[in-house]
This record gives C-alpha cells, sequence and structure tokens, in this order.
C-alpha cells in the first residue's frame, strides 16, 4: 500500500502558525503546496494533492485501488508541534476513484494529547460523486459542513463525535462513533449490504437506511431511526428510548436478542415486518411497540422485566406465536399499558402477566388484552394456558376480548384457557370476570348470546352515550358495530333503531340480518314491533334513569328519520308515550 503523509498547520489561539509538511512518496507521487513555485508540473495520469494551507483544504485529484491516504494536521507553535489541528475540507475531484482516508494520530506513530479532526468532507464535485472505501479519525467529524459521497463501503470510524448530516447513496461498511448529533441518510437500495451502526453516546438526529443493516446500537435515543428494510439486531444500551425505530421488514433473526436497557422506554418501535428473536425491555415500559406482522414462535416480547410501571402499548398485526411477557420480576407492577393481537393466539403461555391489569384513568382505555383473531393452544400436550394474569385485580374497567373487532365464524376460542389468579377459564363468556368471547347474534349489546329486552340499556347507552356504553360493559366497544348493525349495512346508527327493536321483541338471533318470524305491527323485517304503547312500556322498564335521556333523544330521532310515513308515526306516538 502506498502512504503518503502530510502535515497542515492548524490554529491555536494566542500562539504563532507554522506551516509544516512532509511526504513520504513513491513512484511519481507527488503533494503540492497552495501558491508554492514548484518544476516539472505533474502529468495528467498521476495521482497527487492540492493543499491549501490558508484554509486548510485537501483536495484528492484521483486515487489508486487499495490505496489509503494518510493526513496529519498539527498545531505548531516556536517551531515545534504542540498538538493537533484541523482539517477543514477534504474533497475529492470528478476524476478521483474510490478513496481511503486515515486521519489520526497514530499515523506516525505520535502519543500526544487531542485528537484530529476533519471539519467537512465533500466528495461529490461537478455532479460526480466519489466513494469512501475507509475513514478513521481520532476527533470530531462534520464540524463546519455535511460528509457527503457516493458510497461508504468500509469502515467510517469516529473516536469522537459526528456533528454534521452524512448523505450517501449506498452502505456497505460500517459506521462507529461516540456521538453523532446529525442525519444519517443512505439514500438507495443494496441488497447485498448489512452494515453496522454504532453510536455509543447520544443520537438525537434523523438516520434513514434504505437497505438491510446487520446491527444498530444506539446508547441514548432521542431522534428517529428507520431501516427502510431487514434489521438484524436493535441494541438501546445505556438509556432511554424516548424517539422512534421503523423497521421497513423484518426485525431479528431466530435466537437473536434485542435490548432495551436501563431507564426508561417512552418512544416506539414500529417492525412493519415479522419479530424474530428476544426483545427486552428492561425497566420502565411506557411507549409503543407495533408489530404489522407475525411474532415468530421463538421470539418473546419481554416488558419491563425486573420493575417499574408497565403502561405501554403492545400491538402485532399478525398472529402471536410466540410469547410476551411483563413483569417477570422481582416487584411486578399491574399492565396498565394494552396489549392487542390483530390475529390469533395459537400455542400455550402466550401471553403472560404478573401484577395484573389495571385500567388507571377508569376509561376502558387502559389495562386489557384484545384479540381480534382466535385463541387456540394447538396442542394437546400442553397445559393450554393461553393466557395468565396474576395476581387478577377485581375487575372495574380492565378486560380480556378474544374475537373482540366483531364476530368472525373464522376466529374461535379453542382450547386455550384464560387463567386469572389461578383459576382457568374455558372457552366461554364470562361476563362478571370482563372475559368475554364475542356473540354472533346481531342485536346483542350486552354480549350474553341472545337478543332481548335486556340489550336495550345497552343500545341507548351505545347509540347516544358512548363514554357510558364503554364504563358499563368495558370489551364490548370493538363489538359495537357489529353487534349495533340490525340492518346488515355494515354501519350502526339511527337506522338500526327498527330491525333491532324487531329483533328484541322476537328473541331472535339473526346473524345476516334475516327477518325474524312472529306477528306484530308496524313495517319492517319480519314479525314487526310492539304496539306503540306496550313498546314505550317495555323501554321504560329496561332503560336506566341515566340512559333516559339518551332514550328520548332516540325516539325523537327515529320519528324524525324514520324510513316510511308508518315509521315516523309509530315513533312519534313512542315519544309522546315517554313524555307524558
Amino acid at each position: 500500500m502506498l502512504r503518503k503523509r502530510l502535515r497542515t498547520a492548524g490554529v491555536l489561539w494566542g500562539m504563532a502558525i507554522a506551516v509544516c509538511a512532509s511526504v513520504a512518496a513513491q513512484g511519481n507521487n507527488r503533494i503540492l503546496q497552495y501558491n508554492q513555485a514548484y518544476e516539472n508540473p505533474p502529468d495528467s495520469n498521476d495521482p497527487y494533492y492540492v493543499i491549501d494551507q490558508f484554509q486548510q483544504q485537501v483536495t484528492i485529484r484521483r486515487g489508486i485501488d487499495g490505496e489509503t491516504f494518510w493526513f496529519e494536521a498539527d498545531v505548531v507553535s516556536g517551531g515545534q508541534v504542540i498538538g493537533h489541528g484541523n482539517i477543514n475540507l477534504i474533497q475529492a475531484d470528478p476524476n478521483a476513484g474510490p478513496v481511503a482516508i486515515t486521519v489520526a494520530d497514530y499515523a506516525q506513530g505520535y502519543d500526544r494529547p487531542g485528537a484530529f479532526n476533519i471539519r467537512e468532507i465533500n466528495l461529490n464535485a461537478s455532479g460526480v460523486v466519489g466513494t469512501i472505501e475507509h475513514l478513521k479519525i481520532t476527533g470530531l467529524l462534520g464540524e463546519y459542513g455535511p460528509i457527503t459521497a457516493h458510497a461508504l463501503t468500509g469502515t467510517c470510524d469516529v473516536g469522537a463525535s459526528i456533528l454534521n448530516p452524512i448523505t450517501l447513496d449506498s452502505l456497505a461498511g460500517d459506521i462507529e462513533c461516540h456521538a453523532m448529533y446529525a442525519d444519517l441518510t443512505v439514500m438507495g437500495p443494496d441488497p447485498l449490504a448489512t452494515p453496522t451502526i454504532s453510536i455509543w453516546g447520544t443520537y438525537d438526529a434523523t438516520m434513514t437506511i434504505g437497505h438491510n443493516v446487520k446491527r444498530i446500537h444506539v446508547g441514548v435515543l432521542s431522534g428517529s431511526i428507520s431501516v427502510l428494510d431487514n434489521l438484524t439486531e436493535l441494541d438501546v444500551g445505556t438509556g432511554d428510548l424516548t424517539g422512534s425505530v421503523y423497521v421497513g421488514g423484518n426485525l431479528g433473526v431466530d435466537g437473536q436478542r434485542h435490548d432495551i436497557y436501563e431507564v426508561r422506554y417512552s418512544g416506539a418501535i414500529s417492525v412493519s415486518g415479522d419479530l424474530y428473536g428476544d426483545m427486552i425491555l428492561n425497566r420502565e415500559f411506557a411507549g409503543a411497540m407495533h408489530i404489522g406482522g407475525d411474532v415468530t414462535p421463538l421470539a418473546l416480547i419481554d416488558a419491563a422485566t425486573y420493575w417499574s410501571e408497565l403502561s405501554g402499548d403492545i400491538t402485532v398485526g399478525g398472529d402471536l406465536l410466540g410469547r410476551i411477557r411483563s413483569g417477570q420480576g422481582l416487584y411486578p407492577d399491574p399492565l396498565s399499558g394494552r396489549i392487542v393481537i390483530n390475529g390469533g393466539v395459537f400455542g400455550c403461555d402466550r401471553i403472560m402477566i404478573k401484577g395484573g391489569l389495571e385500567d388507571v384513568v377508569g376509561d376502558t382505555s387502559r389495562g386489557h388484552i384484545i384479540i381480534n383473531g382466535s385463541l387456540d393452544a394447538m396442542s394437546p400436550d400442553c397445559a393450554a394456558i393461553s393466557i395468565t394474569v396474576d395476581p387478577g385485580l377485581p375487575w372495574d374497567t380492565e378486560f380480556i376480548a378474544i374475537d373482540y373487532d366483531g364476530y368472525d365464524s373464522a376466529d374461535t376460542w379453542v382450547q386455550g384457557y384464560v387463567a386469572i389468579n389461578g383459576t382457568a377459564y374455558d372457552p366461554n363468556n364470562y361476563p362478571a370476570e370482563h372475559i368475554w368471547l364475542i356473540t354472533p347474534c346481531r342485536g346483542d349489546m350486552n354480549n350474553d348470546g341472545t337478543t332481548n329486552f335486556s340489550d336495550i340499556n345497552a343500545f341507548v347507552d351505545a347509540l347516544t352515550d358512548l363514554p357510558d356504553y364503554r364504563l358499563n360493559y368495558p370489551g364490548l366497544e370493538g363489538s359495537m358495530d357489529y353487534h349495533g348493525d340490525a340492518n346488515c349495512n355494515g354501519s350502526f346508527g339511527f337506522d338500526d333503531i327498527n330491525p333491532f327493536a324487531e329483533m328484541v321483541t322476537w328473541n331472535c338471533c339473526s346473524i345476516d340480518c334475516t327477518p325474524c318470524g312472529g306477528e306484530g305491527v308496524g313495517a319492517g323485517a319480519g314479525g314487526g314491533r310492539l304496539p306503540p304503547e306496550q313498546w314505550a312500556k317495555v323501554l321504560e322498564s329496561y332503560v336506566a334513569p341515566e340512559s333516559f335521556a339518551g332514550l328520548l333523544d332516540m325516539a325523537s330521532v327515529a320519528a324524525a328519520i324514520g324510513e316510511t310515513p308508518a315509521d315516523k308515526a309509530y315513533w312519534a306516538e313512542v315519544y309522546d308515550l315517554l313524555t307524558e
């Protein structure tokens, strides 16, 4: 390897500035000092540098494969080198090939305090962008301006911090620095690139990588990281994660561990694909984690392994085939956040909550487990305890719901049990414990498996006072639109009042809104409704006093928007009877 060594004078406040230059040249390689007279100018085929001593600027005219350019910037006083200085700018001409740069105090064996700094690297001249094969610097990088190059194909090892943005078309090598306070942008995808990025201190800027990344390590993350493809390993190792991480593909591989250590996780992790390996969130978990695909069989989401408040949200867009645990340490706090599985939960011991569930706000927004798909142990050999909450707290607004988003015949609860404080509940509905298996009956607003007069109060609350419905029926808001859609038009609203009245009149459980049997008066599907005076008495009997104002509103609207004159007249008479 050919090595060129250059010292340029830096500036130390209050001291004389001197210029010293030395070169160990081989062949026809030359270093030309700015404005210095020379003989026999180099021909255009020779690699050479031009150094502007006044601006501390280095221009690389052309590189040679396998060649490393070594630079040193010294502060000189009284003819003596007394410390390290700065190189303000390293740039490359359009004809320069791939460039490997080392700016370091150990280039010639010096052992002096301080570090060399490169304040700007710009390998984008005249529209032709050069490539960095290797960059090693003991000091600061990017104090004056950005770092721009076509690609980084080797390592970027920065002993201190990176202060200005880095923009690359591709990143095939590794980046390591003490701290990064600027954006890192890799614009293009590269299916073969799997770099490692290690930031030992704080990252509070924006990182965007357009291809696979092998590993990202950040000491403290208050900025944002976006990997648009797969990320093999994520590690936030020394402090808070208050920023965000987005992975456009999969996170991890089987057996890989991802660690979020130490203090507080209040940020957001979003993975579009699947989670492989263990996601360990030690200490406080108050943020949000979203896995768009599956949590694979060998994956574990372990929230707040030791102790502290578990107030964050975990959402899985696909199936839970691995495990989610929280509060597994010595002093487990309740889960006051949410666990939402949009797919199914398959297998034994999939969700394990130590410390119980707690809706700290009391509005049903926290302290629950939602499964929109199936709950199925899928194995006769296991204890079939798929969800464990230990100990259980007195139920208030906490809940566990299976098929939460509305009845779907494909979503079942088979074999898998729910265990609350040591008591196992088999596949069924347990309203007193707020354990719900969503029923198929339209109009079944209290989810007890039938559609009858006992559903009237819940229907009125759902239609006219949603916060009250949430508090009275925690765990049923997700299925409200399904149950309330009594005419099967895809939405729940005032146009469902007439068919609902017929369903409850004839105790009719219908999945597809087929006409109910029986005899009655008025228009509508099937057997019709009770006469107005009877229906008014039923409403007065089954609607709670606190919901009566909502009932009057419902009757008034029905009288105004009825589909037929008979409907309007019917509800106008009911309204008059209720207000007598």
